[in-house]
């Protein structure tokens, strides 16, 4: 497995970049996980209700002011001069 990885890194190292992100967010979805986890036993369930709608509305805004970005970037790129 590792030989092919390095072949991978040689041939494409796009490939090794989007691998690593995607560790990355199993890596931080575990942590998260095991936090929340570990708050409900030492808190109770209604402080990992409270602590579950908090991360929702923090997903849900990320998201919102993400697709505003994604828009006004790609306006953006279409109100350039043509002399570009």
């Amino acid at each position: 497995m590792l030989a092919i990885l390095l072949a991978l890194d040689l041939a494409c190292p796009w490939v090794i970049v989007g691998l690593n992100l995607i560790f990355l967010a199993v890596g931080l979805g575990a942590i998260c996980g095991g936090l929340l986890e570990y708050n409900s036993m030492y808190f109770g369930f209604k402080s990992l209700c409270v602590m579950a709608i908090v991360c929702y509305l923090l997903a849900f805004f990320s998201e919102r002011f993400h697709t505003k970005w994604v828009k006004t970037q790609i306006q953006g790129r279409m109100e350039m001069p043509s002399n570009y």
